[in-house]
C-alpha cells in the first residue's frame, strides 16, 4: 500500500472520528437548549425531559438514513425524504435553541444556534465525502482484473 493510500485512510477515520466527537456534544447542547424551551414553555416533569428527544430525533434518524443511502447507493429520489427530515428537524432545533434566549443580542442567540448547525454541517461534509469514497469504490470494483501474473491453464 502506497503511504498516499495510508495517508487517505488516516483522513478518512479522522473525519469519521471528528465528526463523531462534534455531534455527541453538539446534540447535548441542543438538547439542553431545547428543554429550556420546552420548561420556558410551560412543560414539566418528564414532558420538558423528553421534547428535546422529539425535536433531535429528526435530525440524527435523518442523517442516519442519508449515510445508509448514500453507503448502499440509494438514488437520489429514495434519499429525498430523509434530506426532508433531517432539515426539518434542523430548522425546528435552531428555532427553538434561539426562541429559549432571553436576550434579543445577536451573539447570544448566534451562540444557541451553533450545536444543532454544527452536527448537521459535519454529516454533510463527512456525507459529501461518503459520497466520493463509495463512487471511487465503485469505479475500482469495476475495472476488468489486469493482473498478469496469472498463469493460464
Amino acid at each position: 500500500m502506497t503511504s498516499l493510500r495510508v495517508l487517505r485512510r488516516v483522513a478518512l477515520a479522522a473525519i469519521a472520528y471528528l465528526g463523531l466527537a462534534a455531534s455527541a456534544p453538539s446534540f447535548s447542547e441542543s438538547y439542553r437548549g431545547l428543554y429550556l424551551w420546552a420548561i420556558h414553555h410551560d412543560l414539566s416533569g418528564i414532558w420538558a425531559w423528553v421534547f428535546p428527544l422529539q425535536i433531535d430525533t429528526f435530525i440524527g434518524v435523518g442523517e442516519l438514513a442519508l449515510f445508509v443511502g448514500l453507503a448502499d447507493g440509494w438514488s437520489i429520489r429514495s434519499r429525498a425524504g430523509a434530506w426532508v427530515v433531517t432539515t426539518a428537524g434542523l430548522i425546528v432545533s435552531v428555532a427553538a435553541n434561539v426562541g429559549h434566549v432571553a436576550g434579543h443580542d445577536l451573539a447570544g442567540r448566534a451562540t444557541v444556534a451553533v450545536p444543532p448547525l454544527a452536527a448537521t454541517a459535519a454529516l454533510s461534509i463527512g456525507l459529501g465525502v461518503l459520497k466520493r469514497v463509495v463512487a471511487k469504490s465503485a469505479e475500482t470494483d469495476a475495472e476488468p482484473d489486469t493482473d498478469t501474473t496469472a498463469v493460464a491453464s
